[in-house]
């Protein structure tokens, strides 16, 4: 099962291993790595849940999945390490990538190599993008 103990699954952008998990009708109720507390826990409640289905078994080579990409290394063109990513948004207009608590778009303006099998990511910054305050995770 994809809620089965051991699984990874992704919430608000963030893999989290499962712990254990009990179903309840058609609701899986888990316990996750990374939550502790019953305050985190309600932080999280009704959160979609993203888990892998069975993997295709090809892709469009231009095309990823969120799990491929999470914890990839992200590197600017320059060659300056950025950080790693932490988390995928889907927003109306494009993806964004979490990187180091900023949000990069997930669009190919910006994202110009994607190296799987070297677990990295490169990126073209433009004035501006990481300028600002990083998103904080409390918000």
């Amino acid at each position: 099962s994809r809620f089965a103990k051991g699984e990874t699954v992704i919430i608000k952008g963030v893999p989290r291993r499962i712990l254990s998990s009990s179903w309840n009708g058609d609701q899986v109720t888990m316990t996750v790595q990374g939550v502790e507390t019953m305050t985190e826990a309600e932080q999280l409640k009704w959160s979609e849940v993203f888990a892998s289905s069975a993997r295709p078994k090809s892709i469009p080579q231009d095309e990823f999945l969120a799990s491929d990409l999470i914890g990839l290394a992200v590197v600017s063109e320059e060659g300056v390490e950025l950080g790693k990513v932490q988390g995928i948004e889907h927003a109306p207009a494009q993806d964004l990538l979490l990187v180091s608590g900023r949000y990069i778009p997930f669009v190919k303006e910006f994202v110009k190599a994607i190296d799987i099998e070297n677990s990295k990511l490169i990126v073209r910054l433009i004035p501006g993008l990481l300028d600002d305050e990083p998103v904080r995770e409390d918000t």
